[in-house]
């Protein structure tokens, strides 16, 4: 998991993601806006990114405990 999120991280590098946590929510749509112009301005970065990112939301699914399948030892 942590190898995917470098990759994101890298597509992303030079790009401050965390103003949209200091911001409001107005401010963050605007940011939401040029984060994705920085990622098509890479060469290859829209389907380099859709990759990544659908690689990591896979390895974070397979790496977070699931209640189901468990059984109640209550």
């Amino acid at each position: 998991m942590l190898e995917k999120y470098e990759q994101v991280c890298a597509i992303m590098h030079q790009f401050d993601c965390k103003a949209a946590s200091k911001t409001t929510a107005a401010k963050r749509f605007a940011l939401i806006a040029q984060a994705a112009e920085h990622v098509l301005e890479q060469k290859d970065g829209k389907p380099r990114f859709l990759l990544a990112v659908m690689e990591l939301s896979r390895a974070f699914a397979l790496s977070v405990p699931s209640r189901q399948g468990y059984r109640d030892s209550g």
